[in-house]
């Protein structure tokens, strides 16, 4: 079982870029990250062995970290968020914080 941080950074992975997997390798990785069902009921579900389940969930997982390595578009996201959380605490690094986010956008 992937820890709690692995999981939801795939997860966001999944909901950003799913839509460039097949169908199968999508559902498969939803099932075993969203619905975090074990390979064995995957396989079951799927009418696929556990080793093409476990092969699926391996390579969707490759190639979503490859789009992320590529695009940056989920660590851009998580930056600005974490800008936005600062700037609505009425942070006093506002310059710096915006210097920050136009340094994300340039990315």
């Amino acid at each position: 079982m992937k820890d709690l941080e692995e999981r939801t950074y795939l997860s966001n992975l999944l909901e950003v870029y799913g839509d460039l997997l097949t169908s199968t390798q999508k559902e498969i990785l939803n099932e075993s990250i969203n619905m975090d069902l074990s390979i064995s009921e995957i396989g079951e579900i799927n009418s696929i062995s556990r080793s093409a389940a476990e092969d699926a969930i391996s390579k969707a997982t490759t190639k979503l970290k490859e789009y992320e390595k590529t695009l940056h578009i989920v660590e851009k996201s998580e930056n600005c968020s974490e800008i936005i959380a600062k700037l609505k605490q009425k942070d006093e690094n506002y310059e710096q914080l915006l210097e920050e986010l136009e340094k994300i956008n340039a990315i």
